[in-house]
Parts: C-alpha cells; sequence; structure tokens
C-alpha cells in the first residue's frame, strides 16, 4: 500500500516540476520575445514568441496582448520583403490570419475581432462572410466604440459582398442597404461626440454616403427610414447641422427632393445659416413642392445677399420659371432677360415660351396673334446658339403662312 502512495506521490512531483519548468519556459521566452520586439530584432522575437506559444498555451498563461504582439512582429517581418516576393506575403497573410484564428480562444475584446473582421475584408475573404459577421456581432451594442476605419470599410464590403454574392441579395436587400449605413452613421455621430480624433469618423460618414451613390439606396422604405432618424438627431447646434446635411443629401440620393422633410431640413439649416446659398435651396425645396409664391420670395432674398454669383443668376432663372409655372408670363419674361451665366440660354427659351403663352391676348387681329410665334421661335433660334436644344421650327405651323401674308398686304421681312 505505501509503495502505491510513494509511486503515486513521485508521478505528481514529477508532473508538478514539469509544470513548474513549462510555467518557467513560457515567462522566459514571453521575456525574451518581448525584448527583441521592443529593440526591432523581429526574427529573433518570432522564434522566442513561437517558443513561447508552446510553452504558454499549455498552461493557459496567453491573453490579447500576447496575439497582438504576435501579428506587430508578423507585420514588421513583412515589411523586409520585396513587394514582388509573393509566396512570402502569402505565407505572413497565412501566419496573420492563424494569430488572429488562435487568439479567439484567449482574446474577447469587440476590438480585437473587429481587427480580425478588417484582416478578412482587407484580404476578401468572401468565403468567410459568416466569420466576418460573427465578428462584428457586437457593433452596436458594445461599450467599445468601433474605429472609423472599420466602420466605413465594413460598409463598403458589406455592398461589394452583395454584388460578388449574388445570393445573398434576398437576405440583404436595397431596404437593408440603406439601413445599413444608418446604423453605422449613428456610430460615427458617437465618434463626434466622445472621440479625440472625430475628423475620422466624419470622413468615414462622408465616404459611406458617397458609397450609396454607386449603389443606389432607394427603396419603398428610404424615405421613412430617413424620416425615423432625422426626427432623431443631435441637440447640439454643431452636430445636429452635420446630421441635417447628411439626412438633406440622403434625401437627394433616394430622389425624394419633393418631400415635406427635405424642405423642413432646409428650412432648419437656413435658420442655422442664413446665407444666399441657405436661401436658394430652401426656395428650391419650396419650388419642388410647387409653393411658387414662397419660392419667389426666397429667391429674391438670395439675390440680396453676397455669396456665389452662381446662385445669383440661379436664383433669377429660377425666380422667372416660378413665375412661369405661376401663370404670370409677363412677369417671367422680364425676369428671364435679366439671366446671365450658365441659364441664359434656358431664359432665352423661356422667354419664347412666354411669348407663345401670351400670342393669344397680345394683338389686335387674329393675323398680330398668330404673328407671336414668330417673335417665339426666334427666341427659340438664340436659344439655340446658346447650346440649348428646341425645335428650331417649334409654333411655326401656328404663325401666318405665306398667303395670310401677302392677304395683310405685307411681304417676309416686314415689322407686324
Amino acid at each position: 500500500m505505501k509503495s502505491y502512495l510513494i509511486i503515486i506521490a513521485l508521478i505528481y512531483g514529477l508532473n508538478a516540476e514539469s509544470q513548474n519548468q513549462e510555467v518557467t519556459e513560457c515567462a522566459k521566452h514571453k521575456t525574451h520575445y518581448y525584448l527583441s520586439l521592443k529593440d526591432g530584432r523581429y526574427f529573433e522575437a518570432r522564434n522566442y514568441w513561437l517558443q513561447a506559444y508552446k510553452f504558454c498555451s499549455e498552461n493557459n498563461e496567453l491573453d490579447e496582448k500576447f496575439f497582438k504582439n504576435g501579428r506587430t512582429i508578423y507585420k514588421q517581418i513583412d515589411k523586409t520583403f520585396d513587394a514582388t516576393d509573393t509566396l512570402m506575403r502569402c505565407q505572413i497573410t497565412d501566419t496573420l490570419e492563424w494569430i488572429y484564428n488562435e487568439s479567439l480562444n484567449y482574446a474577447h475584446s469587440d476590438h480585437w475581432k473587429q481587427d480580425y473582421a478588417l484582416f478578412l475584408i482587407k484580404n476578401k475573404s468572401y468565403d468567410q462572410a459568416d466569420l466576418i459577421d460573427s465578428l462584428s456581432v457586437n457593433i452596436y451594442e458594445s461599450k467599445e466604440l468601433p474605429s472609423a476605419r472599420f466602420i466605413e470599410s465594413y460598409f463598403r464590403w458589406k455592398l461589394i459582398l452583395r454584388q460578388k454574392k449574388p445570393e445573398l441579395k434576398k437576405s440583404f436587400d436595397e431596404n437593408e442597404i440603406l439601413k445599413l449605413y444608418l446604423d453605422l452613421s449613428k456610430l460615427c455621430y458617437k465618434g463626434f461626440l466622445f472621440i479625440d480624433h472625430p475628423e475620422y469618423f466624419e470622413k468615414a460618414d462622408d465616404n459611406m454616403r458617397k458609397l450609396l451613390g454607386h449603389y443606389p439606396a432607394k427603396n419603398d422604405k428610404s424615405l421613412e427610414q430617413i424620416t425615423y432618424v432625422q426626427e432623431r438627431i443631435f441637440e447640439d447646434e454643431e452636430n445636429r447641422m452635420k446630421a441635417l446635411i447628411r439626412n438633406k443629401e440622403l434625401l437627394e440620393i433616394n430622389e425624394h427632393q419633393e418631400s415635406e422633410i427635405y424642405m423642413k431640413i432646409n428650412q432648419e439649416l437656413l435658420e442655422l445659416e442664413p446665407t444666399r446659398i441657405g436661401y436658394f435651396n430652401f426656395a428650391q425645396s419650396l419650388f419642388q413642392l410647387k409653393k411658387y409664391t414662397a419660392a419667389i420670395a426666397n429667391y429674391q432674398t438670395a439675390i440680396g445677399l453676397e455669396g456665389d454669383s452662381l446662385y445669383l443668376d440661379n436664383s433669377r432663372y429660377q425666380i422667372a420659371l416660378a413665375q412661369y409655372l405661376k401663370g404670370d408670363f409677363s412677369s417671367a419674361y422680364d425676369s428671364a432677360k435679366k439671366v446671365n451665366g450658365a441659364n441664359k440660354g434656358n431664359a432665352i427659351k423661356l422667354m419664347g415660351d412666354c411669348v407663345a403663352a401670351m400670342s393669344n391676348s397680345c394683338g389686335d387681329s387674329t393675323f398680330e396673334r398668330r404673328s407671336n410665334y414668330w417673335l417665339a421661335n426666334d427666341f427659340y433660334q438664340k436659344a439655340i446658339s446658346h447650346g440649348v436644344e428646341v425645335s428650331n421650327s417649334q409654333y411655326l405651323d401656328r404663325a401666318p403662312d405665306t398667303s395670310e401674308i401677302f392677304g395683310q398686304g405685307l411681304k417676309k421681312g416686314d415689322t407686324v
């Protein structure tokens, strides 16, 4: 009986000695790799790090920091190889993926998981789409705000993946594209408020919004989705303005300029910054809603303010157009004569439209009234010379013909 006890004691003693040796080896190699890493001796650090992994993993002595340092070592080694050495670069990439994968048993921070997801996204690991989603699942609830780089990359990844894997379209349809952006945009706005470098998050939000222009997000729920976030934007003035501008651009991307909420956003932006462009944009949104009288008043205010001459010329043209659509053709004609710049040709055409519209009420006889169509056509000819597309014989079929001209005792070229 005693002999068995002695043997058991010896076994446990040997195991304890072995474990103590492993712990000692773990600590030793950890120290060596860290000092080598600190001194920039990366190949030496790699050898010690691999030995540390061997001994420390057996005693569960690994943590997130250990794998982060391993990643740093291999990234620094990667920089020593020529970019054309594709075989070695591929081996480094495979090793980094192994480090990330092994770390999941020890590292639990959301940031580390997001770094792993970024690594897979960068390497276009389309077959790892489920893993990327799994690593990213806590981005909205996590106490750790994702980096601006991750937010933008994840959004870009989801859009590209939808193209690369058409079978995913059913699970990630048009309704989800805008919703995904809006959810990620909320994270960017947290970055505006609480992070030392808010410009990174602002750039990420801008870039995601630009992507929406390449991957149209218009859908039957887009107006409802944008309205929902618009009603819940920040109260502080600086970030509220950013959110207003963002929501305005989203409405434009989704072609909702004729909505009431688009007009209200422009109105609030005008209240925050009463500039020429602010009045012009507000007037434009009123124009889209066919509120022409209110639109004209705001265009006129824009004209009276200092600012970009582009909005001066555009305002004058829009006033003429609004007056025309209201049926005030005489005022529209007078306003169109004042237009210069890029809209000069459109204004000349509009003058022709006004003459044609007033033809039946201008002249003492049927002949004189129908003669107005000649004048209208003259304006169209001038508009064509300014690059405007319009028929060069529009309304001529309504003008007097040759026999009618002679019937009046006139000849071509006479003034009526």
